[in-house]
C-alpha cells in the first residue's frame, strides 16, 4: 500500500495486473515449494513491464553481487529439446538436439532460441553464433530474482516443502500400489 497517495496506489494496482501479478507470483510459489527456489526475472515488452517465471532446474547463477542476499549478478537459463529437420542429404526427418539459452547480467538480457547441440558443445559457442534477441535493459543490476522456498543460507537452492519425508512418501507409494494390485 502507499499510504495517502491514491493515485500511486491505482498505478500499483494497475500494474500488477498488467503483468499478472498474482498468477506469477502463484507459478513461483509452485516451483519454490517443489524444488526449494523461486525463480524470476523482470523485463519490458512492447512497453509494458512483464515478470517471467523460470524453472529453477534450467537456471544457474554464475556469480553473485551479494550471495548472503542471494542478489544475482550473472544468470543463464538453458535446456535441451528436439524437433524434426528434414536433412537434404538423406532426404528424410531426422530428430536433432537443440538448446534453449538466455542469459541476464547488469546490462544486457541475451536469447539464443536454438542453439545445435554440437553447437552448444563447444566452449566458445556464443563467439559463434549470435543471440536471437539482445537487450540492453538499462536497470544497472541483474534483473533476475532468487528466493529460497525453506532457508538455507548454505546453498543456493532452500528445501523444498516435502523435505525429509521422501522415505514416507516411497512408503505410501508401495502401500497403495499393493493395495491397488491386489483389489484388481
Amino acid at each position: 500500500n502507499v499510504e495517502a497517495d491514491e493515485a500511486a496506489e491505482q498505478a500499483l494496482r494497475q500494474w500488477s495486473k498488467i503483468m499478472k501479478l498474482p498468477a506469477r507470483m502463484a507459478e513461483a510459489r509452485n516451483y519454490g515449494g517443489s524444488q526449494g527456489t523461486a525463480c524470476l526475472s523482470l523485463a519490458v515488452a512492447h512497453g509494458k513491464f512483464r515478470i517471467d517465471v523460470h524453472n529453477p532446474k534450467h537456471v544457474r547463477v554464475m556469480e553473485w553481487a551479494n550471495r548472503e542476499d542471494f542478489i544475482p549478478r550473472r544468470v543463464i537459463k538453458a535446456y535441451s529439446f528436439t524437433r524434426d529437420v528434414y536433412e537434404r542429404d538423406s532426404a528424410q526427418m531426422v530428430k536433432k538436439t537443440f538448446w534453449y539459452v538466455r542469459a541476464w547480467d547488469e546490462e544486457f538480457d541475451r536469447t539464443w532460441a536454438e542453439i545445435p547441440a554440437e553447437t552448444a558443445q563447444l566452449a566458445n559457442w556464443q563467439d559463434t553464433i549470435a543471440p536471437t534477441h539482445e537487450l540492453r535493459h538499462g536497470y544497472g543490476f541483474c534483473p533476475v530474482y532468487w528466493a529460497q522456498n525453506l532457508p538455507n543460507s548454505q546453498e543456493e537452492d532452500g528445501e523444498g516443502d516435502y523435505e525429509g519425508t521422501e522415505e514416507k512418501i516411497d512408503e505410501l507409494n508401495q502401500l497403495l500400489s499393493a493395495t491397488t494390485r491386489g483389489t484388481k
